[in-house]
């Protein structure tokens, strides 16, 4: 059985101290300008490992959720036009309109 290990948060504290001082000693002599292999996505892809702009990943949600309303508008008109009593199915008649119907209470099966 591996035997679980823990560090003080003393030692921790210590450590993070450290490490903060060794980074903040250290001075960064060039700009964002200067970068010249950072490369950030304009747009959506399913390859790449770029980053991505925040107004691209906004619009993408704005556009699902565009779509989301839209088809819970149609399935609420949908539902809305549904006319039956407790116990009916939904079926659709020959124009493509949902109907009720009265639920079968037997079935024919046929065996060839």
């Amino acid at each position: 059985m591996s035997q679980k290990k823990y560090v003080s948060l003393n030692r921790l504290s210590t450590f993070l101290d450290n490490l903060y001082d060794k980074f903040a000693s250290v001075t960064h002599k060039h700009v964002l300008n200067d970068i010249t292999d950072y490369k950030v996505d304009s747009e959506l892809s399913p390859t790449s490992t770029n980053p991505v702009q925040n107004k691209i990943i906004d619009a993408e949600f704005d556009a699902v959720s565009e779509a989301m309303n839209a088809l819970e508008a149609a399935v609420d008109e949908k539902q809305d036009k549904l006319i039956g009593t407790e116990d009916q199915f939904v079926s659709f008649n020959t124009e493509g309109k949902a109907i009720a119907i009265e639920k079968p209470y037997a079935a024919t099966i046929r065996v060839w």
